[in-house]
């Protein structure tokens, strides 16, 4: 890097990659033209942007995921760090008064929800991904012509798909606590679960909730086009050896399927989710969805936890009531088996994972101080508006 480099200035005499507000003054800086042209000047300009790019993508996301994960003494402070981390992307990206500085930003944060997909935290893709699909309604961003080398990336971040929902769901499933199961009240009552196993029950209602309405918020043929993707998301997860999400996807298929009663749905996919359905049939206890994983020797098989749940709180009720000590002995390791083999599936993905820093940098903990009191004054001027 010469002496006289636009970004040996910008890095270390300048420390943009330390302050509070870099990634904001950063986006300022590339709208600016002047600023563009010594950009342009300087001949190391492709390596370090993309390290300036990167560094702010992965501060970002490395802060949102520490953030997120130690947001759980209790359900309304955590709701409230969402929100506030949500006014901190919009506000990222909105206060900017050019939309190429918009732009620039909003692409970024497109790359930390990727960024947070790979730390396994999926909470935090989706209050990023969320919140920018929110944001372009009103903006209109990707429509901007200057946005096309990006929009790839960007349809595939809102593109839910089954990749997503199996490493999803087997991420949160690793980390439900074993006593969970041996004691499974909590799958059914809210107030009985674990921190771990709330994440996943809420993150399996948001996959619940975005199925229904990538389906039903469109019409006609974009209808029947996204219930037969959905078909093919279920078969893929069934291949993936994920009986959590085959069922999850089926389940609430059903919920909305007056669509395939019309003349214009494709025979081909009728056919595919009449299949599909003869392994949901409650009348004989799912007895072939149970044959087919049954039949799946796959080391990545992932039962349904309904299955689980249902099998461990039968055999305790029986436990309950056994009075014979080798009848009780036998029943207690047919639940130690049962433990063992919940322990099993989860280790698969859990030794697929890697352990992440719970540290963030200085800065950002400043950052973060400022956005929860810009949160909050935001809510204190919208209730005084409210009130005149």
């Amino acid at each position: 890097m010469s002496k006289n480099s636009f970004f040996k200035n910008l890095i270390e005499k300048q420390q943009i990659l330390i302050r509070p507000n870099g990634a904001f003054e950063w986006d300022e800086m590339l709208a600016d033209k002047e600023t563009q042209k010594k950009i342009r000047r300087d001949p190391d300009r492709h390596i370090f942007f993309d390290y300036i790019e990167s560094r702010f993508a992965y501060e970002h996301a490395r802060f949102f995921d520490v953030v997120l994960r130690k947001a759980n003494s209790s359900a309304e402070e955590y709701l409230e760090i969402r929100k506030a981390l949500k006014h901190f992307i919009k506000e990222n990206i909105s206060k900017h008064s050019s939309q190429d500085a918009q732009m620039h930003a909003f692409f970024r944060w497109v790359d930390t929800a990727i960024m947070l997909r790979k730390r396994h935290n999926y909470e935090g893709y989706f209050l990023v991904r969320d919140t920018l699909m929110e944001m372009d309604i009103n903006l209109k961003l990707t429509k901007n012509k200057a946005f096309k080398p990006h929009l790839k990336m960007y349809n595939q971040l809102v593109q839910v798909d089954a990749t997503l929902i199996d490493e999803q769901l087997r991420a949160d499933y690793s980390k439900i606590p074993l006593n969970d199961f041996a004691n499974p009240d909590g799958f059914s009552k809210w107030s009985k679960a674990s921190p771990n196993l709330k994440a996943f029950l809420e993150n399996r209602e948001y996959l619940e909730t975005h199925l229904e309405r990538d389906i039903m918020q469109v019409q006609g043929g974009a209808r029947r086009k996204a219930f037969c993707r959905w078909i093919d998301i279920a078969i893929n997860l069934r291949e993936k050896h994920n009986y959590e999400g085959y069922f999850l996807v089926i389940t609430n298929l059903r919920r909305i399927d007056g669509i395939t009663e019309g003349k214009d749905f494709p025979k081909s996919y009728l056919k595919k989710y009449m299949q599909l359905l003869e392994h949901m049939d409650p009348s004989i206890n799912f007895a072939k969805l149970r044959a087919l994983w049954d039949k799946d020797h796959s080391p990545n098989k992932l039962k349904a936890t309904f299955y689980w749940s249902k099998e461990l709180t039968n055999l305790n009720e029986r436990m309950e009531i056994a009075y014979n000590l080798e009848v009780q002995k036998s029943m207690l390791q047919e639940k130690n088996r049962k433990l063992a083999e919940i322990a099993k599936e989860q280790g698969v993905f859990a030794d697929r994972t890697r352990s992440y820093s719970a540290r963030i940098l200085q800065y950002m903990e400043v950052k973060f101080v400022t956005v929860l009191q810009e949160y909050y004054d935001s809510l204190s001027e919208k209730a005084t508006l409210a009130s005149t």
